[in-house]
């Protein structure tokens, strides 16, 4: 990931979902939604069923470390991860005093995919920000609120979806809980895991225009232009649209976004020239397209 003056710190690239595309090619690693055997692929082969709809799936888990290490893997530029993450009582979020209640996602030996709170009890929790920085009300996110018969406090699903670069044969996921109370009262499972790993071709988020003149414009005049973000695939892209130097800014748009699949983003930029005199600068959108590389969208105007 790269940063230049005229952006803010780009959200994680290559991390938060982007899926299976036209123009991409993708091969079911592995999947298992735990109703039948678990192989030696987990580190734990804990599996047990939720009190409604007898649910199977890994867990319960605590304060664990959970591996889930693949080999052979076929040829790919990028994985996929996704899975139902099931949130088991009263767990309580940024809580200072009885939390944080803290759980997270990442590669063995790699980066962390996602470090977050969430909370069944008490108002706040990270999710779906990470943790520290995240405030949000208590199951934010959430795909199922008690829906698995947990009769204290209750539970919750959240469906997490992360795609990553990676080229190797083998890959391992670590999932791990910390800061909660015993079994009983807090805890977490696995339902649904699936990887995919696949190549692309091509770019999935366009821009458009791809480049902008304001033309002439007079000193003291702000002129604005859309430019509108396009996601052609199937899930959505998360990214990051830079800010401007005067005589150019951002009016609206500016930061981090997640794009659905075939969704749109308009962002208003505006030339507001000072003194008379040509100008340039670039608009620089960075996101996990596991295309590659960032949009630039050049802008140019004049003073007069």
């Amino acid at each position: 990931m790269t940063c230049s003056l005229r952006t803010l710190p780009a959200i994680i690239a290559a991390i938060l979902c982007v899926s299976l595309v036209t123009a991409a090619r993708a091969d079911l690693a592995y999947r298992n939604d735990f109703e039948g055997p678990v192989g030696a692929e987990w580190s734990s082969r804990r599996v047990e069923a939720t009190p409604a709809g007898s649910r199977r799936f890994l867990g319960q888990f605590t304060n664990d470390v959970v591996n889930l290490r693949l080999d052979n893997l076929p040829r790919h530029t990028w994985v996929t991860l996704s899975f139902d993450l099931f949130v088991l009582q009263s767990w309580d979020g940024n809580h200072a005093t009885v939390g944080p209640d803290l759980w997270s996602v990442g590669i063995d030996g790699g980066p962390t995919l996602l470090r977050t709170t969430f909370s069944n009890s008490e108002p706040s929790q990270a999710y779906p920000d990470p943790y520290p920085g995240g405030d949000h009300s208590s199951r934010t996110g959430a795909a199922e609120i008690d829906t698995l018969g947990y009769q204290y406090i209750g539970d919750s699903v959240y469906r997490l979806t992360f795609t990553f670069q990676h080229t190797g044969r083998s890959i391992a996921f670590n999932f791990a809980g910390s800061g909660l109370e015993p079994a009983g009262n807090e805890s977490w499972g696995l339902d649904n895991v699936q990887v995919d790993a696949g190549t692309t071709r091509g770019t999935l988020l366009a821009a458009s225009p791809r480049s902008h003149n304001f033309g002439s414009v007079r000193v003291g005049v702000e002129k604005t232009h859309t430019v509108r973000l396009r996601n052609r695939g199937r899930t959505p892209i998360t990214g990051n649209v830079g800010f401007l130097l005067p005589p150019f800014r951002v009016m609206s748009g500016a930061g981090a976004f997640t794009l659905p699949a075939k969704g749109s983003l308009d962002v208003e930029v505006g030339f507001n020239p000072t003194q008379p005199g040509s100008a340039r600068d670039t608009l620089v959108i960075s996101s996990n397209d596991p295309g590659g590389a960032s949009l630039r969208v050049p802008l140019r105007g004049r003073g007069r």
